[in-house]
């Protein structure tokens, strides 16, 4: 029995500089999130951040739940439209893809998934 993971995949299209400019801090985010740190002197890493994954209350009673996770691998596609597209005046990406993978922090069992449902119920 392992971790189970949870792939998301997004394409962001800008229309100007800063729309680029807020898919560059949310790649910047994510990425910086992701990592350890270093504690004792540098002799140790510290955990990376986790992420608790909700969907939108009008969609979350037909999807399942996510428990909480930390953010297992992160890639990004600046050729989001099979060639690469830049802004003439700032060299900003216009199409960026990123896929996420996340893996959750605790092994989810028979009982995890019964307490689950007991409280939907309530």
């Amino acid at each position: 029995v392992g971790f189970r993971t949870h792939q998301f995949k997004y394409k962001f299209m800008a229309r100007n500089l800063q729309e680029s400019d807020t898919i560059r801090q949310i790649v910047n985010t994510f990425q910086y999130y992701m990592h350890p740190s270093y504690i004792a002197g540098g002799l140790a890493f510290d955990y990376p951040e986790e992420f608790q994954i909700e969907f939108a209350d009008s969609i979350r009673p037909y999807l399942y739940d996510i428990g909480t996770c930390v953010l297992k691998d992160f890639s990004v596609n600046y050729n989001g439209e099979g060639t690469p597209l830049f802004f003439e005046q700032s060299g900003a990406p216009v199409s960026v893809e990123i896929d996420m993978t996340f893996q959750e922090t605790f092994i989810v069992t028979k009982n995890t998934l019964e307490d689950r449902f007991e409280q939907s119920k309530d």
